[in-house]
């Protein structure tokens, strides 16, 4: 079991997410690499909004390459994201040392 957090400035080609500050907190089951992550997360966006969301995702580790698919849904926001609902699909992988580097579906 793990505990996961991360805190800091997202770098994004999009300017909705571009400088927005992330603070995300899971809790990871895995065995040989490969198993489950759950949490929630706050974005922090320039323009003062917010955006929380959950996700539940699987982990997978093939040698160095790891990978996290699963589902991540919007709980609520303030500003732009206010009354916002829905969830996405989502894949995303770790670039070492401190990067996570995601992609929408």
């Amino acid at each position: 079991m793990t505990i996961v957090q991360i805190n800091g400035l997202r770098k994004s080609s999009d300017a909705h997410w571009n400088d927005s500050r992330i603070a995300y907190w899971g809790i990871g089951e895995t065995i040989s690499g490969n198993g489950t992550q759950r949490g929630y997360f706050i974005n922090k966006h320039t323009d003062g909004g917010t955006d929380r969301r959950t996700f539940d995702a699987h982990l997978t580790t093939a040698g160095s390459n790891t990978t996290l698919e699963g589902t991540f849904a919007f709980t609520g926001g303030t500003g732009k994201f206010n009354g916002r609902t829905g969830a996405r699909r989502k894949s995303g992988r770790p670039a070492p040392p401190l990067w996570v580097e995601h992609d929408l579906e």
